[in-house]
């Protein structure tokens, strides 16, 4: 759980939304929990410039991703909790 929470805060911390966290975007390799899958990941700076289109798995995002296409750092934590509840 530890792993995971320090990966979503270092990718966060250069600016990435993932947008698609879910247990299936989650790798172990050598006894270390990997982050995959940034397909649709997307720089915050570039947020202003993305689709109009939900991106993601719907059972693991945000309401205002699912509503309004509206994504942010809020949105992975979301997820984020989703997985770990």
């Amino acid at each position: 759980m530890g792993e995971l929470i320090q990966g979503v805060t270092s990718y966060q911390q250069r600016g990435i939304i993932h947008r698609d966290l879910k247990p299936a975007n989650l790798l172990m390799v050598d006894g270390k929990l990997k982050i995959a899958d940034f397909g649709f990941g997307i720089k915050v700076s570039d947020l202003a410039f993305s689709s109009k289109y939900n991106v993601g798995s719907p059972l693991y995002m945000a309401p205002e991703s699912l509503r309004k296409n509206d994504y942010s750092f809020k949105s992975d934590i979301w997820s984020l909790g989703v997985i770990l509840f």
